[in-house]
């Protein structure tokens, strides 16, 4: 089965590809079309637990087609694979033609009115996959690495969403269609060889198009150089310190925890913790290991510094949190 006759059976029954909960078939309420309303569409609409990715597509009898005004609890790589559309966001719209790739973090609201045999492809990215996937390994030059780091840590003047141009479909095209494919079959094996062609997806559109981003230019080199220490303390949060970063970026100490004060209203021992509290939920999550283990290997200190801000964060035990996840719980 190829992506058309795909897009072909889920507009046939759009129903029977949405998560069903306690009361049966989640279907979207009934006035989402009125102007003044704001919505926001839910990841479990459209994912398992557990999981990161989904796909929808939005064709002319999805339920979503009538969605004026809303934004969603995940972010969203919208591909118009044909026809052709408009995008309405709150600077302005814009027409969509065929081959367009918009990519859009959780907190924007927008509508995307569909002319005449026009279908979007959504891949639903849960943010627990962007924190992980992308801001911990991915290069921190990826123009996806800086939109989730100006996203989670509060960037000022950060682009509300990104837009790539349909001249650089054909360098997409073909890993979009098999992540679409994965993600549609669920095969064994599928996560994980969904998440390579995403990380592969995200490299190629940054590395061959301009994003026409909506940007303040004057504050370029600052995200830049903010994107550039938080990827790093990311990637390197077991031992990093002011004084490497210091070393690193050739700033002073003071001069780094000044930008990312000024600029998150966090300091630097703040978004450390949180990075390395996010590694202790995954391993947490993932793995067997005691809490002594994990918050010596995440830099946390011991067990029970582990269990107070972790049952602070999250309103949970550690413990009752990997039993929740282990049962299937929400």
């Amino acid at each position: 089965m190829n992506l058309s006759s795909i897009i072909a059976d889920y507009e046939k029954d759009v129903a029977a590809h949405m998560i069903e909960i306690e009361n049966g078939t989640l279907k979207f309420p009934e006035d989402l079309s009125l102007p003044a309303q704001a919505f926001t569409i839910r990841s479990k609409w459209f994912l398992k637990y557990g999981e990161d990715l989904g796909i929808h597509f939005h064709t002319i009898d999805s339920p979503a087609h009538e969605v004026v005004l809303h934004n969603h609890d995940y972010f969203e790589l919208a591909f118009l694979y044909q026809g052709a559309a408009i995008h309405h966001h709150e600077d302005g719209s814009h027409l969509l033609s065929r081959g367009t790739t918009l990519f859009l973090r959780p907190d924007v609201f927008h509508e995307i009115r569909l002319m005449e045999k026009s279908c979007i492809i959504n891949v639903i990215i849960h943010p627990n996959f962007m924190r992980r996937a992308i801001i911990s390994t991915m290069h921190s030059a990826c123009a996806f690495t800086d939109y989730a780091i100006d996203y989670f840590y509060g960037i000022e003047h950060a682009e509300k969403f990104l837009v790539f141009p349909p001249d650089v479909a054909e360098e997409i095209s073909s890993v979009l269609e098999e992540l679409t494919l994965e993600i549609y079959r669920k095969q064994p094996g599928w996560e994980l060889i969904s998440r390579s062609f995403l990380a592969i997806l995200f490299t190629r559109l940054s590395r061959v198009s301009h994003a026409r981003l909506i940007i303040d230019n004057d504050c370029a080199e600052k995200r830049t150089l903010l994107s550039l220490i938080i990827s790093y303390m990311n990637q390197n949060y077991q031992n990093v310190t002011l004084e490497r970063l210091s070393e690193v970026f050739h700033y002073s100490p003071n001069h780094i925890s000044y930008a990312l004060r000024t600029h998150t209203n966090r300091n630097f021992s703040g978004i450390l913790r949180d990075i390395r509290l996010e590694k202790a939920q995954e391993y947490i999550e993932c793995t067997n290991l005691s809490t002594a283990e994990i918050a010596r290997l995440v830099g946390l200190g011991d067990a029970s510094y582990l269990h107070k801000i972790f049952q602070k964060q999250f309103g949970i035990s550690p413990a009752r949190y990997r039993k929740a996840r282990r049962t299937g719980r929400r």
